[in-house]
């Protein structure tokens, strides 16, 4: 193992957003053995940063589901935003369905009024959230907009989805159920993942993805845990992601210590003081 990827919410983090004492350790133990650790989530780029510097990481981070790779210093250095035509179109139908959205920039989100219900879900991504009348016509469309949520009942949902796969070709798009019977749909660049993500940080830093090792826990986690050469599920992750880990942990994001028990499993136990 030479480079090690961390997924934050469900992974790293526990559910009242703390690290496990074991897994600040384990990061300390991996990077004194070389290892390159770094974080790789959905979330925007100054939730990530914190993150990172609260756990002793200093480098390059993969954010936004791969859509922005940015050094801990605030450097951008990979940006792959949606189309705008595309981001623009998939707006309008989600105003046209009826659907609260969300928009989200390096490190910035913009909702819309039919959104604020839903801004409590999206303030773990970004402490930065902006309101709008509505999307369109406002700086949450534009061209380095990096992907969009829309939030509503099942069917107008499924009916969004729809028309966003006729029109727009180049947007990847994800269904997925939430608290309370909403139902959200995530559209993101295709062809960029955590996957693509991380294999652009293997490549900057000379690892081969036979030594890169992975640990996530939910859907958007599923592209790197194919890709790596050593992925981890965590305990508590759906069936439907450990089928694509080569390995699942016995730790759950309610005990923490996934990233524990993945260093010992790669570098052995650590030696007794």
């Amino acid at each position: 193992m030479k480079l090690l990827g961390l997924d934050l919410d469900g992974t790293l983090l526990r559910p009242d957003q703390t690290v496990a004492p074991e897994d600040r350790q384990a990061i300390i133990r991996a990077q004194q053995a070389g290892v390159v650790v770094t974080i790789v989530t959905g979330r925007l780029l100054g939730s990530a940063v914190r993150v990172a510097k609260d756990v002793g990481l200093v480098g390059p981070l993969v954010c936004a589901d791969g859509g922005l790779v940015a050094h801990t210093s605030g450097e951008v250095l990979v940006r792959s935003p949606l189309p705008l035509a595309e981001v623009t179109h998939a707006a309008r139908v989600a105003e046209a369905q009826g659907l609260g959205a969300f928009t989200m920039l390096d490190d910035e989100i913009h909702y819309d009024a039919r959104a604020t219900e839903h801004a409590r879900y999206a303030s773990g991504w970004s402490s930065n959230l902006t309101a709008q009348a509505r999307l369109l016509g406002s700086p949450a469309i534009g061209p380095h907009t990096l992907g969009l949520i829309a939030f509503g009942p099942q069917q107008a949902i499924d009916r969004a989805r729809e028309q966003v796969h006729q029109h727009c070709p180049n947007l990847e798009t994800l269904v997925f159920g939430l608290a309370k019977g909403d139902w959200a749909l995530k559209l993101t660049p295709r062809a960029v993942d955590k996957g693509t993500g991380v294999a652009h940080l293997a490549r900057q830093l000379g690892v081969a993805q036979a030594d890169v090792a992975v640990i996530g826990d939910w859907h958007n986690d599923v592209p790197m845990l194919k890709w790596a050469g050593h992925s981890f599920a965590m305990g508590q992750a759906l069936d439907e992601v450990k089928a694509h880990a080569r390995h699942v942990l016995t730790a759950t994001s309610a005990t923490g210590g996934g990233v524990a028990e993945v260093v010992q499993k790669l570098l052995g136990r650590a030696p007794h003081l």
